[in-house]
């Protein structure tokens, strides 16, 4: 009725967490994850021109436009009207004649005329319009603009490349860039790093992450060697001193973050095992498996490339037998409220700093544990940042009554593609009982083991019933699968003693061993904690109690997805997380000013501090 494997999970992700030991496994491969970039941030793209040599290399030819008035840095990427609307408007013949240039077709004969938009505002800016084809006026300026009397002409010996991204997807965009160079640059190799950032960019936007694609994406082909073509038109995004950091195919759309999570996860050494000399506890205890990746550059961190290796684990979980089971199937089944699968790139509950404190713009109840950041997406995955673990705290309202938890039940009862249908569920107060055999465990690794197994240990102070609770199965994040666990007893063996047993025939697998005390074993885990006085460990251990037990609940603070109606288990989660995401700040005489937006999750050791459930 319950796998072993379900079992064996729950406890060796409670024995990670406990042990400070390494990740069993990481939600993604050791790839990127991207984010959309703010607006504002393309105001410092450079637009380059992709070379795919003879040897499979790539070279990025920056065209970084041509300078302002009174030699003010260059402009790059001219704007090439594409349809109607927009500041200016097209002459007589002159849409027909701008949509009969391709996509990544060079130009070779085109005038560009330098305006000023919102002349006399605080807002005025400068760019470059094609204005002219072959000589022929193609586009009139607008009357709020103004020509600034500067021109420049694209020729064959200077020739431009007209980037179009847009057209047929994105509505109401009447604009693509022409880009060009009025001095020659010297070629960028692009490196593997370049590449698997700009592969992984095209990915999310096939994958659905991204929207409105542009066309060098719907052109991708993720099966090829690169995921560039020869003479494609991409966007440079650059560094303080000017180096390329990565490629994009569009001036506003996804980007990556600048680390990954397996890179920071090998920056603090907690990757997933890929040896048995850097086998954490939890990997000595319940084993570990790491497949060999050929053909992964070493430049890519340890843990690829290297050779295959495994570990048995020393732990076995017997089959679990049932005690006394109420095995409940309502009629039609209970249709749950909506689960949300991980989303790692929504970077605030995925990411700590390098304290293990979370990272937020605004500054709340927990502000001693929250780091002075913007909030903005691109200041997660930084270097030196932490990967916390993702644990679902135990509901303490959803074990107080009778009856199937009402928080977790669907108000509508419609099923949908957000929603799941239980058709069957095990019913509070069903008992069940398993057997753990180990071998070759230190004492200290024995303790810990026997101090997850006793939900007295789980407990913290405000628990009502005094114990804590694991979390196994399906719903888990509406309050289901709360279970506790209970040492019968605790038998242990030397290796000599076993020995002896086979030799005079008394006992086997050490079941012959004298009982202990599991309260005793348990102690001394605890007594190892607080000698250690490690705090990321006192940390580790304050926050799973925490989960285990839960949070002091009342009407207008439970434990819940966050609802977009501002009141608990109504309305839905997409809009709240919109909402959060939406990170803006006001500079007032050189202060910053955030607002309420941008907020990350409570650490759980950090006391009851609570999300709002009102967004407005």
């Amino acid at each position: 009725m319950i796998p072993t494997t379900s079992v064996k999970g729950m406890l060796r992700s409670a024995f990670e967490a406990v042990t400070l030991s390494r990740f069993g496994q990481l939600p993604t491969a050791d790839q990127y994850l991207t984010y959309r970039a703010r607006a504002s941030a393309a105001l410092g793209l450079l637009p380059v021109r992709i070379e795919i040599q003879a040897n499979g290399s790539v070279l990025a030819h920056p065209l970084d436009g041509a300078p302002g008035p009174t030699g003010s840095r260059p402009l790059p990427a001219a704007v090439w009207k594409d349809d109607e609307g927009g500041p200016d408007s097209f002459a007589p013949g002159g849409l027909e004649l701008m949509r009969a240039i391709g996509r990544s077709q060079a130009v070779t004969d085109a005038t560009l005329t330098l305006v000023q938009r919102n002349p006399g505002q605080q807002n005025a800016y400068d760019e470059w319009v094609v204005t002219h084809l072959g000589g022929i006026r193609t586009v009139t300026i607008g009357g709020l603009s103004r020509c600034l009397g500067v021109t420049y002409s694209i020729t064959a010996a200077s020739p431009g490349w007209l980037c179009r991204t847009g057209r047929g997807i994105i509505r109401n965009k009447h604009s693509e860039r022409l880009f060009f160079s009025s001095r020659p640059s010297a070629p960028v190799p692009l490196t593997e790093d370049h590449v698997r950032r700009y592969r992984t960019i095209l990915d999310s936007y096939v994958e659905g992450e991204g929207a409105n694609p542009s066309e060098p994406v719907l052109s991708y082909v993720p099966s090829a060697a690169v995921p560039f073509h020869d003479g494609d038109l991409v966007y440079a995004v650059l560094d303080d001193v000017g180096g390329i950091v990565e490629l994009v195919p569009t001036m506003i759309g996804r980007r990556t973050f600048q680390e990954s999570p397996v890179s920071i996860a090998e920056a603090r050494g907690m990757e997933p095992a890929s040896c048995r000399a850097k086998a954490s506890s939890a990997d000595r205890t319940w084993g570990f498996v790491h497949e060999a990746q050929p053909g992964q550059p070493d430049s890519q961190g340890p843990r690829l490339g290297a050779e295959a290796d495994a570990h048995r684990g020393q732990i076995v979980i017997g089959a679990v037998a049932s005690l006394s089971v109420r095995l409940e199937r309502p009629r039609g089944g209970i249709v749950l409220r909506e689960l949300a699968s991980p989303k790692p790139n929504a970077a605030r509950f995925y990411v700590f700093d390098a304290d293990g404190r979370p990272i937020q713009a605004q500054t709340g109840a927990w502000s001693s544990e929250t780091v002075g950041r913007l909030g903005r997406k691109e200041e997660f995955y930084l270097p030196g940042d932490s990967l916390p673990r993702k644990v679902y705290p135990h509901h303490r309202s959803a074990t107080s009554g009778a009856a199937f938890p009402a928080t977790a039940v669907d108000p509508g009862g419609i099923p949908n593609d957000r929603n799941s249908t239980v058709e069957s569920y095990i019913d509070r107060g069903s008992a069940f009982t398993f057997s753990v055999d180990f071998v070759n465990l230190t004492r200290l690794e024995l303790a810990a083991l026997v101090w997850l197994l006793d939900s007295r240990n789980l407990a913290t102070a405000d628990s009502p019933t005094g114990r804590g609770y694991h979390r196994l199965g399906h719903g888990r994040p509406l309050g289901l699968g709360s279970v506790q666990l209970d040492v019968t007893s605790v038998h242990v063996s030397t290796g000599k003693e076993v020995g002896y047993g086979y030799f005079d025939i008394t006992s086997c697998l050490g079941l012959g061993g004298a009982q202990e005390d599991a309260s005793s074993l348990a102690k001394e885990f605890d007594d190892f904690v607080r000698a250690e006085n490690y705090n990321p460990l006192n940390r580790a251990i304050a926050a799973f109690r925490r989960s285990a037990s839960g949070h002091p609940e009342h009407p207008d603070r439970v434990v819940s997805y966050p609802y977009a109606l501002g009141r608990p288990n109504v309305g839905t989660v997409i809009p709240w997380f919109l909402w959060n995401e939406t990170v803006q700040h006001d500079v007032v005489k050189g202060d910053l000013i955030p607002n309420r937006h941008g907020l990350s999750l409570p650490p759980l050791w950090a006391g009851d501090d609570a999300l709002p459930w009102n967004p407005h």
